[in-house]
């Protein structure tokens, strides 16, 4: 190997060391799941780096808040007989990764809300999955309206 080989091999893996510690498992209900997974695949995105842009979008408003929502709907799902008491599907979570200084954040939050930092994490997604689904909404009919111009 070259020395501008080494180099760039060392840069790409302390970014990437750089850039998690460990990811935080997000678990989701069957539904939700596979809702996630359909618009990751739609967004051309890996279901984690989907997640993060959710979680990011929820994030911006738990913190104009200060403090956690969730509707009726999306607190807890509904279960099957054959899942965990919670209703979550637990051997299928969407591993979101952090930078440490975003994932020290989690930690802080969650600490302070007397959460782990998974459950902290699936709340603020939740949060933020409503601004997600109306921006794409808005997308659907900003796209719709520009096809519906004529230049003749």
């Amino acid at each position: 190997m070259t020395a501008t080989a080494n180099l760039q091999t060392s840069q790409r893996s302390a970014l990437v060391s750089a850039s998690v510690d460990k990811p935080i498992a997000i678990r989701l209900g069957q539904q939700e799941l596979e809702e996630v997974l359909q618009l990751a695949r739609a967004e051309d995105r890996p279901a984690g780096n989907f997640a993060r842009m959710v979680y990011l979008l929820g994030l911006a408003v738990y913190r104009e808040q200060g403090f956690l929502t969730l509707h009726a709907d999306v607190a807890q799902p509904a279960r099957s007989r054959w899942q965990a008491a919670s209703g979550l599907v637990n051997e299928k979570p969407i591993a979101m990764r952090l930078p440490p200084a975003e994932q020290a954040d989690v930690e802080e939050m969650a600490r302070n809300e007397s959460r782990r930092p998974g459950n902290f994490a699936r709340a603020v997604f939740r949060m933020g999955m409503p601004i997600y689904r109306q921006r794409i909404q808005q997308r659907a009919v900003a796209t719709h309206a520009l096809g519906a111009v004529s230049y003749e």
